[in-house]
């Protein structure tokens, strides 16, 4: 199969679904009939890639504490951004109805990588040194799942982690990416039949992957720090605009 994304090219596709996710999230009483409903199914496509990629940054950077350092600092300046204007929203105007500003990806990539680092702390240690980087793995592993600082995807997302750090570069790797997805796209149409489309989109995550088996392992362009810079601008602008239009 040849192979033509680039991390560049998967980037540049996620943050073009990102900002239709999010459009349909914050404006959905603005788009013409069930629009918004095929944003949403769009934007599942985003994490998967964004997760790969960054357990593939992860591997190739030459800094993995410079770079999990600015994962955590973008988590921090997103959650500030997110308290700041959710105050200012609330403070003027917010029925009950209005979103909050949950998103974060960053924070969730973040823990993510951390607990791959965790897994190489502990190849470097032996007897009772292993037990502070296995509690990491555990503890970090609990915060996720339990989406204890919504972090969302939850047991997705760690099985997105772990699968692109232990099966890198096997074939097995997209198939153990499956298994969840379908699992809940079989339970949600046995629970709602023919009706399934419109309750849980999380299934359609499975799309990410023809995308990923196109990505060739190459860099190309390098705009990291506009994709850092896109992902918390578009949130806020959308988030005021939702209330803008809401107050106007």
């Amino acid at each position: 199969m040849k192979k033509y994304f680039t991390a560049f090219d998967l980037k540049v596709l996620a943050v073009v679904l990102m900002l239709l996710d999010h459009i349909g999230k914050y404006l959905p009483t603005y788009l013409p009939g069930n629009l918004d409903l095929y944003f949403r199914y769009a934007g599942r496509i985003v994490a998967p890639i964004f997760f790969y990629l960054a357990v593939e940054s992860y591997f190739h950077t030459r800094s993995k504490k410079k770079y999990i350092f600015r994962l955590y600092l973008a988590a921090l300046v997103m959650a500030i951004g997110n308290i700041i204007l959710e105050s200012i929203v609330k403070n003027e105007f917010h029925p009950a109805s209005f979103v909050s500003v949950d998103q974060n990806i960053f924070l969730a990539i973040a823990i993510g990588i951390s607990i791959l680092a965790a897994f190489d702390w502990e190849k470097t240690k032996n007897g009772f040194k292993k037990i502070l980087p296995i509690a990491t793995v555990y503890v970090l592993g609990i915060i996720f799942l339990l989406d204890i600082f919504n972090i969302f995807y939850t047991l997705f997302g760690l099985v997105m982690f772990c699968g692109a750090y232990f099966l890198r570069g096997s074939k097995y790797l997209f198939i153990v990416y499956s298994i969840l997805p379908i699992a809940l796209l079989i339970s949600e149409i046995v629970k709602y039949q023919g009706n399934f489309w419109y309750y849980n989109y999380q299934w359609f995550v499975l799309a990410a992957i023809p995308f990923l088996l196109l990505y060739n392992g190459k860099r190309g362009h390098s705009f990291k720090y506009f994709f850092y810079i896109f992902y918390g601008v578009h949130i806020w602008i959308l988030y005021y605009l939702s209330y803008y239009l809401l107050t106007k």
